[in-house]
């Protein structure tokens, strides 16, 4: 696990758990709970280098910010690291990452995003997440490894800004490698498209 990003070891953590003995996990000779502990100690390793204690050490709380500024937060926490800080994950400095700033006590996030499938490998129920910075008009569709169009999950389809998740279910679809891909339009004018594979395995 290590070197690897967080997007990463979540992804084989869910796919240990949906294919376990694809994994090589015998229930009849080996202790599940003490696979899964592996990961969760690779989780607790993770943890203690992004860890701050809730002490007054740790926050700062700014009055002046609530009522001067009229800021809806006045705690700042401090002692946190950066992915780059950390020896242990692998940083990826050229990668578009997704802030969120938090307005009116809901999350809101600054750029378009298509994210990995989870679980992947899947059988044959999958979910695919993606985030819409302001609202639009979005088609989402599978296709197999020719290129042609297998499944439409969405079709010129009004949504609102925010995080969304789709369920694709594949029940009747062969093995092997598709592809889904979103593109997002607003007022007719294209703003994000986005490809990327998924397995299923049967």
């Amino acid at each position: 696990m290590r070197g690897k990003t967080l997007s990463e070891i979540a992804t084989i953590f869910d796919s240990v758990n949906t294919y376990w003995e694809q994994y090589g996990i015998d229930t009849a000779t080996t202790d599940y709970t003490v696979a899964v502990s592996n990961f969760a100690g690779v989780l607790e390793e993770v943890n203690k280098r992004f860890y701050s204690s809730l002490d007054t050490s740790n926050y700062l709380i700014d009055k002046n910010a609530v009522i001067n500024s009229k800021k809806s937060y006045a705690v700042s926490l401090k002692g946190a690291l950066y992915a780059n800080q950390s020896n242990i994950l692998r940083y990826r400095p050229n990668k578009t990452s997704l802030p969120f700033i938090i307005t009116s006590g809901y999350l809101e996030p600054e750029g378009f995003s298509l994210e990995q499938n989870y679980p992947n490998p899947f059988n044959p129920i999958t979910m695919i997440h993606y985030s819409l910075p302001t609202e639009g008009i979005v088609t989402l569709k599978i296709y197999d490894v020719l290129g042609q169009e297998v499944a439409t999950l969405l079709n010129n389809a009004s949504m609102e800004q925010g995080e969304h998740e789709l369920r694709f279910d594949a029940n009747g679809f062969s093995s092997g490698v598709y592809f889904y891909r979103i593109d997002v339009s607003q007022n007719g004018i294209p703003h994000y498209m986005a490809t990327k594979k998924l397995m299923l395995v049967k």
